[in-house]
């Protein structure tokens, strides 16, 4: 979240991985826990996982490039 408000504040455009990424660490954090059922956090589980590794994959091909 302090990467999306320093670019807010710096006039620059904050990219939607930034903010999904902000969203994920809000709703993974340990100091403030969020408790969803076992059902619940399935989902949210692999959607997580899946967009770790979509990032990775866009980084790596990036940069190799």
């Amino acid at each position: 979240m302090f990467g999306a408000y320093t670019a807010f504040k710096a006039g620059a455009a904050v990219s939607w991985e930034v903010v999904v990424m902000g969203l994920v660490a809000i709703l993974f954090n340990p100091l403030i826990p969020v408790s969803f059922s076992r059902a619940v956090w399935l989902p949210i589980d692999l959607l997580s996982g899946c967009l770790f590794v979509y990032l990775a994959l866009r980084k790596a091909t990036s940069a190799a490039s």
